[in-house]
């Protein structure tokens, strides 16, 4: 038995939420963890760790821009949830 479309986009809704949130919270704990590190890390581990926060939230933009050009294709608001 297949799935109606609607019920399928509800969700592909949810995921992209749920991702991108989970991805911008890793981002925000990375940030508040390199400001609050209690000895002076070398600079290459700063660096590393700084890459690993822009790689995180660069991910969620992508993310979400993918989920708005889906919608904008399917001709849908990309905050609607089926009834």
């Amino acid at each position: 038995m297949t799935r109606p479309v609607k019920s399928v986009v509800e969700i592909r809704v949810a995921d992209v939420e749920d991702s991108t949130t989970r991805m911008q919270d890793a981002a925000r704990a990375l940030r508040l963890f390199l400001t609050n590190l209690p000895a002076a890390p070398d600079e290459y581990r700063l660096r590393s760790l700084r890459w690993l926060v822009d790689a995180v939230e660069t991910e969620a933009d992508v993310l979400r821009d993918n989920w708005q050009k889906f919608c904008d294709d399917a001709g849908m608001n990309s905050g609607e949830q089926a009834a």
